[in-house]
C-alpha cells in the first residue's frame, strides 16, 4: 500500500504542511491546485515543487488546472517530481 498525503493548492508554498505529511509517512504528495498564469504560477512547478520533494525526500505530483475562466487563465505546468527533486514527468 502507497502512503499518500495530499496538500491543496497555496500550501505548496510553505515547508511545514509537505514536512508534517513525510513525517507522518507519506510517500507521495499529491498537490492538486488551481494556480492563475503569473509569474509566480510559472515558478511554482519548476522552484517550488523540486524544493519541497527535495526537502522531504518524498516524490510530489503537482496537477495544476489549465486554460481560462470568466476572469482568469490557468497555467498549467502540471509536474511529477521525484525525491531528489529531478522531474520524472
Amino acid at each position: 500500500r502507497l502512503r499518500l498525503g495530499i496538500m491543496i493548492c497555496f500550501d505548496v508554498e510553505f515547508p511545514e504542511p509537505a514536512r508534517c505529511l513525510a513525517l507522518q509517512g507519506a510517500e507521495l504528495l499529491l498537490v492538486p491546485t488551481a494556480l492563475a498564469a503569473g509569474e509566480m504560477g510559472a515558478q511554482t512547478p519548476f522552484q517550488v515543487m523540486p524544493t519541497r520533494a527535495q526537502e522531504n525526500g518524498v516524490p510530489i505530483l503537482y496537477s495544476n488546472l489549465e486554460g481560462p475562466t470568466a476572469s482568469l487563465f490557468f497555467c498549467g505546468s502540471s509536474a511529477i517530481v521525484g525525491p531528489h527533486g529531478g522531474d520524472i514527468a
